[in-house]
């Protein structure tokens, strides 16, 4: 395997870890969000 190989291998296992974690963020956001519009104490807060 040669050097650019391995790094755009690297590099694609990277985007996706962060792109996962990226989701998960967003999806907290949201709900949380959407429970401080129903007026949820216990909703996860929003950053």
């Amino acid at each position: 395997m040669s050097r650019a190989d391995d790094l755009a291998r690297k590099a694609t296992e990277e985007v996706r870890r962060f792109g996962a974690d990226l989701i998960v963020a967003y999806g907290r956001a949201v709900l949380g969000y959407l429970g401080s519009l129903a007026g949820d104490a216990d909703a996860p807060a929003a950053m």
